[in-house]
């Protein structure tokens, strides 16, 4: 049987999609898999699984999402609010259905912003920020860590001066 190489490192030194990718690797390996899985897969596993953590699976906005408008169409964002501690997804969706935007957010932070509006013509396009800045994504596209902070997430107009939705257009709860 071949050996599998597996860098040494502290486990929380490693990426979220890394410790999938060992988890993977590990469970390939029938002998390893029956030392191993009981003991090192269950951490590496919660991590996998907290991937996608709370309202990153939401297929529809839920009733109480915000509603905005964006160049006269629709738009819903759920949750309205983040904690300062939150970890999860904000999502905007356009009124077409469709995830026009979704949020990752790990510890209150804004770590990962992925936007696909098909209508624009562009392709997908996705931001990863650090503590600090943008690190990787179009600039130009992609908002800044600091618009995101200032904002509380996805900018959210307050529940008051929210548009009424015709019922005919209104995704929430549906």
């Amino acid at each position: 049987m071949g050996r599998v190489e597996v860098p040494v490192r502290r486990q929380a030194d490693l990426q979220l999609s890394e410790r999938c990718a060992l988890h993977f690797a590990i469970l390939e390996c029938q002998s390893v898999r029956r030392v191993l899985y009981p003991l090192c897969l269950t951490p590496i596993l919660a991590g996998c699984a907290s991937m996608a953590g709370p309202n990153c699976d939401l297929r529809r906005p839920p009733k109480d999402s915000g509603v905005n408008q964006l160049e006269g169409r629709f738009v819903f964002i759920y949750p309205r609010a983040l904690a300062s501690d939150y970890s999860g997804c904000q999502t905007m969706w356009g009124d077409d259905g469709r995830k026009w935007y979704v949020l990752r957010v790990r510890d209150g932070r804004p770590a990962e912003l992925t936007i696909d509006i098909a209508e624009t013509g562009e392709k997908r396009q996705q931001g990863v920020y650090d503590e600090t800045q943008l690190m990787k994504g179009d600039a130009d596209i992609c908002p800044g860590l600091g618009a995101l902070k200032r904002a509380g997430g996805l900018p959210v107009i307050p529940q008051e001066r929210e548009p009424a939705v015709p019922a005919e257009a209104d995704l929430r709860g549906k």
